[in-house]
């Protein structure tokens, strides 16, 4: 019997971003909203859980279903970092183990 390879979190991960791109959207423009506002360091982590908490709250008829996967909140900070210099610094990331 040949076993299955499991999907890396890099690989699941850019699954969903294909999937729902409106996540990332909303994660910039939050993170977006914290600079502009004066922060210059700030937790990806709890601009997640405002997010999850107004997918969570919303009547949900405009989005197709999804849960928000915590092992993706680093990379979307990463790729905001990526795309946008201004946040190089503005969250906190560790090195990637998988």
């Amino acid at each position: 019997m040949i076993k299955k390879r499991k999907r890396s979190i890099q690989e699941a991960f850019a699954e969903f971003h294909a999937a729902h791109p409106q996540v990332y959207i909303d994660f910039k423009a939050l993170a977006t909203q914290l600079y502009e506002k004066g922060w210059r360091h700030y937790g990806a982590g709890t601009i997640y859980e405002v997010m999850r908490y107004h997918k969570d709250t919303s009547d949900g008829r405009d989005t197709e279903p999804y849960k928000l996967n915590n092992d993706y909140r680093s990379r979307y900070a990463r790729m905001l970092m990526e795309e946008d210099e201004r946040f190089v610094s503005f969250f906190e990331i560790r090195s990637l183990r998988s």
